[in-house]
């Protein structure tokens, strides 16, 4: 049962007719956005993640009937959960707190304390926005993973993801609170049903709130820099693009000179291949004459019996000793070999 006191629980429910904020339905019941069991709500409590006090407060309650309360309160496998629709605002404002914590914590030698969004300040960021629907409070998208309502006549088939009773609707509540129930979703291994663009938003909200404060630089993330220290790096209306034009240029043209380079070389490579295959082709032609040569010399030395070698059939060239240079015969035997080297030695 809920602990809130009979003024928040009277408040919540007149604030929504006493139906439930999610299907409609009636009677309903008033219900912890910050679950009454989390521990996790004074760690966020002092690292300035919650904009209230207890979690008794009306800016953690939601008004929800007993089956959306009882799918909504599942400790391991709630069915759905709602978070604001515009992540990218908690993210920048984030970023800006970042700046004003860091100037005057060099001004003091003291880091305030950080300053999240409150449902005020939510809803005229988005009422400046000129969003629809932003007039009675904040709009939170709701994502539902599992199917737990009961069947209707006409219903269409349920698909994991925005509630089938509309993606988007107003809540006065505390959107830090939503957002400390939904990134619980990011435990599960299946996270089917939920949109890549929030997940990847979720952590770097994630990212963002983790990091330490360092007054002396910036800090980077996993998902890269938290918070830009030169404001030009995201201008890209005033400049930006051109300023990273004219840095994608400079590699171009060393790009460019280095296919001059590649050309060059490549160039020199094939004028050497010719000139080896030319060296190759005119080694092979002398070659060619030195064994048509030395045949011409063979016919000569076997139409000249005395230079055969008397002990064993070999082949002397002219005008050479024949104990220098000398072939065997196809007629020789290992005798006459043993005789040749016996002799020799």
């Amino acid at each position: 049962m809920s602990d809130f006191n009979n003024n928040t629980k009277a408040q919540v429910r007149n604030q929504y007719n006493n139906k439930c904020w999610h299907c409609g339905a009636s009677p309903a019941d008033v219900c912890h956005v910050i679950g009454s069991r989390d521990n996790t709500f004074h760690d966020a409590l002092t690292d300035g993640l919650i904009d209230f006090q207890e979690k008794q407060n009306p800016q953690n309650a939601i008004a929800l009937c007993g089956t959306c309360h009882t799918n909504f309160d599942h400790v391991y496998n709630p069915s759905f959960f709602f978070l604001p629709t515009d992540l990218h605002y908690f993210l920048n404002y984030e970023r800006q707190d970042r700046r004003r914590r860091r100037k005057l914590g060099r001004r003091t030698g003291i880091i305030p304390a950080r300053m999240c969004p409150t449902a005020q300040t939510y809803q005229d960021h988005q009422r400046n926005q000129g969003v629809e629907g932003a007039e009675l409070g904040g709009l939170y998208t709701r994502i539902v993973l599992n199917d737990f309502l009961p069947q209707y006549p006409g219903r269409a088939p349920f698909q994991p993801g925005p509630s089938e009773y509309g993606p988007t609707k107003s809540w006065t509540g505390s959107p830090m609170a939503s957002l400390q129930r939904a990134v619980l979703m990011l435990r599960k291994l299946n996270l089917h049903g939920i949109p890549w663009e929030i997940r990847d938003a979720l952590r770097q909200l994630q990212d963002a709130y983790s990091k330490e404060l360092d007054i002396d630089g910036s800090e980077t993330s996993s998902q890269g820099s938290i918070e830009p220290d030169n404001p030009e790096d995201t201008n890209f209306e005033e400049g930006g693009l051109e300023k990273h034009g004219d840095q994608r240029r400079e590699p171009r043209a060393k790009s460019q000179q280095g296919g001059e380079e590649q050309k060059s070389t490549s160039g020199n490579r094939e004028k050497n291949d010719q000139e080896h295959r030319v060296n190759r082709k005119e080694g092979h032609v002398r070659n060619s004459e030195g064994k048509h040569h030395s045949d011409a010399k063979l016919e000569v030395v076997f139409s000249h019996p005395r230079l055969r070698h008397r002990d064993i059939d070999c082949v002397s060239e002219p005008g050479c000793s024949p104990s220098r240079f000398w072939r065997w015969g196809p007629s020789a035997t290992s005798e006459d070999a043993a005789k040749f080297f016996r002799r020799v030695v």
